[in-house]
């Protein structure tokens, strides 16, 4: 989701990592799956927030849109007709649930056009939906900013306003339940994670690696109570269906970014261990597109090979078996799409050659 061309800390791909791991896990239903929903998506905002480069965007929120848009919508639509290409498969081995039904050429083409427009219909397309709020909420974050700079002297007082204005229309009507486009409304409730990543670019940098390892420990430690103890009072989190809770979403999801930042701190001190958890940042994208076609790959070869029961409905969406097995489905669910992304890439370079 960053862009390949700007300076890259290894830090903030271990970050990506971090994240998208906890989405994959938080989709399996496994327990403690709500621990991470406090957090884990607001993450990639966070970290577009910091990777913000001012210089070449700032007078130009229009080009950062472009940026942000033509980094994600070829992929977007790639993976969204690649599982259109497949739903008939799925289909006829009962991996899909709900109203889906066999398609027809013309459905098939239905799917694709939607896909072009950020609105896959597929079911296991379902976490991409995450897209074009990122995109959105991006693009009106490089506008914060750019107003801001219209200001001068006071751009570090407009910058502040206007995300507080934006917080507040979009309480407002996430309260009234009211859905707009491609979840517009929310990209107003998590502009603070964008602006809070830019002033740590700019006021605290590196800070972190400046904690030493035992009280970063026990730092951690004391976070992950609290946030536990936050799942024990019901407090839970699902920007897909507008549950945020109001303003306690801030402080919140705050509290699970310092103790995402705490465990990247200590994985990046673990040789081998950082550039692994990195490598899987960059992959992000792919793992948000493929790791739910994983699932339903794994429960055709649960039933198949292990419960060898070939008249059990799989068809529970994301997976039937992903609560029981979930450390399992989240290790493939992340390894597989990275893989295929990686050698994908490694032989498109092999070919440009």
């Amino acid at each position: 989701m960053a862009d390949a061309k700007q300076e890259r800390s290894l830090f903030w791909d271990i970050i990506k990592g971090l994240g998208i791991i906890m989405i994959v896990f938080g989709h399996t239903g496994f327990p403690g799956g709500g621990f991470v929903y406090l957090f884990h998506l607001e993450l990639f905002f966070l970290v577009t927030g910091y990777l913000y480069n001012e210089k070449k965007y700032g007078d130009d929120p229009f080009l950062y849109f472009a940026r942000r848009f033509g980094g994600s919508w070829p992929r977007y639509m790639f993976y969204g007709v690649l599982l259109a290409l497949l739903h008939n498969y799925c289909f006829s081995h009962q991996l899909l649930s709900g109203v889906q039904v066999l398609y027809k050429a013309e459905d098939f083409w239905v799917s694709a056009l939607h896909s072009v427009f950020f609105q896959s219909p597929e079911l296991l397309a379902g976490p991409m939906w995450f897209m074009p709020l990122w995109v959105i909420a991006a693009t009106f974050f490089s506008g914060v900013i750019y107003c801001g700079r219209r200001t001068k002297k006071w751009k570090h007082v407009t910058i502040p306003v206007l995300t507080v204005a934006a917080v507040w229309l979009g309480q407002f009507l996430v309260a009234r339940g009211m859905s707009l486009m491609y979840h517009i409304e929310l990209s107003f409730v998590v502009l603070p994670f964008f602006v809070l990543g830019y002033y740590l670019r700019l006021y605290a940098k590196n800070l972190w690696e400046t904690i030493p390892v035992i009280p970063a420990v026990g730092i951690l430690l004391v976070t992950t109570g609290l946030l536990y103890q936050c799942n024990r009072w019901g407090i839970f989190f699902d920007l897909a269906s507008l549950n945020i809770k109001g303003l306690l979403f801030y402080p919140v999801v705050l509290l699970g970014f310092l103790w995402t930042f705490l465990l990247a701190m200590l994985v990046e001190r673990v040789p081998k261990l950082d550039r692994f958890t990195a490598w899987i940042g960059r992959y992000s994208f792919d793992v948000m597109a493929l790791h739910m076609l994983v699932f339903k790959g794994l429960d055709l070869c649960m039933r198949k090979w292990y419960y060898r029961d070939p008249s059990m409905d799989i068809s529970r969406y994301p997976s039937p078996f992903a609560p029981q097995y979930g450390i399992a489905y989240t290790v493939l669910g992340v390894l597989i799409p990275v893989s295929l992304a990686f050698f994908y890439d490694v032989l498109k370079k092999k070919i440009q050659k």
